[in-house]
Formats: C-alpha cells, structure tokens, sequence
C-alpha cells in the first residue's frame, strides 16, 4: 500500500542477489493492492527478505503459489458486444491499445463464444483500470452475478487484474460484465483458465 510508486527490494534464502521490485501506487496507504512476483524456493523452509534502503510500500501480508503449466483464453473487451454508453477508447497501456470505458448504468460488455471443454468451476481474470474502488458485476449465462469488488489501480490507464471464479458450462458460454447503479472500471479484457479448477 502506497501513495506513490516505490520499490520493494526482495532477496530469497541469504542470496546476495537482489531483486528490485518496482510496485505502482494503490492510491493511498489505505488501499490494498496485490501484486505478483515469480521466485524460486527450495523444498523445505525458504526465507524471504522485503527491504529498501528508502522508504518502501507498506506490506499487509504475502501468499506462497505453485506455479505449474497454467494457460488461459484471452478475450479483448473492445470485441465484445457493448451497450448503453460503453465504447471504445484508446488506450496505449492496454492490450491491442484499445480499452472499453463507461461501463455501469447503461453500459454493458457481453462476451460470447467463451468456450470450455468440461463443466467445472473455472478461474476468470479480469484486467482493468480505475482511478478508485468500484464494483464490477460479473453474470455467467444469464444466472445470478457476482459482485466483484476491482481495488484502485492508480489511474485509468494502469493495468491491473482480478481474479474470481465462475461457473461455466461445457460448450459456448456468455459472460456480461456491467453494474446497474453505479459505474464500473475500464475494462482492457479478460482471461479464462483452460483447465477448471473443479
């Protein structure tokens, strides 16, 4: 959590090999933020040192994921259906330059010809910018949404993800994100895991 960008300094296991970890603002030290760096760990106990010689982004807490041959189907949010307000705007920071803003009252993205070959449980990720919270609902196949709530990025054209899990059929599957009563993050596009996690 931090006002502004600052670095973290992160070494593993004693090495003296620094990795310098450069971490954008969240918006305030009130706002968390999660933010994703690739290690390697030995099997057994590892330690993992966090420090700087300035002043660097306050640390709630960190997680430990295995990572294993993990490939998702990306789908750009300008090539989904929109509605309402919602249209495409430039955005060089985004994927294919391209992002979808005003999405909220009025305005809808609808994804279609999202595929899966089982029914299961799947991890969706959806990438956004926003310059504050906002929540983003998230409908598979027309049933009952999710409310997913997107953290402040630190500004609408920093990229930022979140993960959530939905259920998809086996098959073609719709999701529309929307929000009927307030406004909704730019929306860059979003991601499905190839494999369900249930």
């Amino acid at each position: 959590m931090s006002g502004d960008q600052r670095d973290v300094h992160v070494k593993v296991n004693g090495s003296a090999e620094e990795i310098v970890w450069e971490l954008p603002a969240t918006g305030s030290y009130h706002t968390m933020r999660c933010a994703y760096l690739d290690i390697e760990l030995n099997s057994g106990s590892n330690t993992i040192w966090f420090g700087n010689t300035e002043y660097a982004p306050d640390i709630d807490c960190i997680g430990i994921k295995k990572v294993t041959a993990i490939t998702y189907n990306s789908y750009e949010a300008e090539n989904g259906s929109l509605s309402g307000a919602a249209y495409v705007s430039d955005e060089s920071s985004f994927s294919n330059g391209k992002k979808v803003s005003y999405v909220g009252y009025t305005g809808e993205v609808l994804f279609s010809g999202i595929n899966v070959s089982r029914s299961g449980t799947y991890v969706l990720r959806i990438y956004y910018g926003t310059v504050d919270n906002r929540d983003l609902y998230v409908s598979a196949n027309g049933g009952t949404p999710l409310v997913v709530n997107c953290f402040d990025s630190g500004g609408y054209g920093v990229l930022e993800y979140k993960e959530v899990i939905v259920s998809l059929q086996a098959g073609d599957n719709t999701l529309r994100l929307y929000h009927p009563s307030g406004y909704a993050p730019d929306l860059d596009r979003i991601e499905i895991m190839t494999t369900p996690v249930t």
